[in-house]
């Protein structure tokens, strides 16, 4: 997929909006070293495959690439490995491993330097299906930023671990999450 200037204000009917954290920009949020409104370009890719081992277990493979230029270039490749084992017929356990790669050139304060983050995430969970449409799920994740430092801190850079949906970043390189609820599927 392929976003020419995702982010103009004359964009009203499109899926991305805002052009800054002041009037609602929805990269605001990136923890990709401040990425914050202006995206010129928005290139997507995606792949994945998964391979049933009998009625019992499952295994899968992902992979996305996302690109966003800014007049400075943020890439992400991101490889996703993970597994289903029906434990009895009501109960699934979840193992997924993630691991991102990035890199950026052309960012402010860095002497043109090309920043290599990683981030690795763990997630383990349990899904136990109450009936055919609803079920309770539980897990929990862990995150670890490594590589070059990957979000902007006043004039520098920092390693920050960011859970999507935990809430606020880390302050450090590390972040665990856990998340519960009732699900209920139409």
């Amino acid at each position: 997929m392929l976003l020419d200037h995702p982010n103009v204000a004359s964009n009203t009917g499109g899926a991305i909006g805002g052009t800054s954290t002041i009037s609602g920009d929805d990269y605001s949020g990136a923890f990709f070293y401040g990425l914050n409104g202006g995206v010129m370009r928005q290139q997507i890719a995606v792949a994945g495959a998964n391979y049933a081992l009998g009625s019992l277990a499952t295994i899968g493979f992902a992979w996305s690439h996302t690109h966003y230029n800014d007049g400075s270039s943020r890439k992400f490749n991101n490889y996703d490995v993970n597994g289903r084992y029906n434990l009895t017929s009501a109960t699934t356990l979840i193992g997924v491993y993630t691991f991102t790669d990035g890199r950026a050139n052309s960012l402010p304060s860095t002497g043109g330097a090309t920043l290599k983050p990683r981030w690795h995430q763990f997630t383990m969970g349990v899904d136990y299906a109450l009936s055919k449409r609803t079920d309770l799920y539980l897990s929990g994740v862990y995150q670890l930023a490594s590589g070059d430092a990957s979000t902007r801190i006043g004039s520098g850079y920092q390693k920050i671990a960011v859970i999507a949906d935990a809430g606020k970043p880390s302050s450090t390189n590390r972040q665990v999450a856990a998340f519960g609820d009732i699900r209920v599927k139409f």
